[in-house]
């Protein structure tokens, strides 16, 4: 696609927690609109980080790229709570351990300068 070989690039992909995707069975309702209108947005976000992560899989190989994304109980955090920041950080620092021989080997070399295909005029 990019004239590139597979093997020619590695790529790291960070992510900004994932929740686990469930699909209850039965319940009151059962699993008609009123159930899928709340749910629908989680399976979209679940979908597209899925098939993003298989494509560049496909592109670079599955070996050639490394994603780093740390799966969280649903609820634990919330957009915007600036309470929950310590806690935020103490994740990250608990990823970057686990994820440090992983990581290491995009910081071996100097990246050549960034030079667009195209430019604009």
């Amino acid at each position: 696609m990019l004239q590139w070989a597979v093997g020619d690039f590695r790529l790291l992909s960070l992510g900004c927690t994932a929740t686990p995707l469930s699909v209850e069975t039965g319940g009151p309702l059962g699993r008609g609109e009123l159930y899928w209108m709340t749910r629908i947005v989680d399976v979209m976000m679940t979908a597209q980080s899925s098939l993003s992560t298989g494509m560049a899989q496909h592109l670079a190989g599955h070996e050639n790229v490394s994603r780093i994304n740390p799966v969280t109980p649903r609820g634990r955090y919330a957009l915007d709570a600036s309470s929950q920041i310590a806690s935020l950080r103490g994740l990250g620092y608990a990823e970057a351990r686990k994820a440090l021989e992983q990581v290491r080997l995009f910081f071996k070399a100097k990246a050549d300068p960034f030079a667009p295909f195209h430019t604009l005029s």
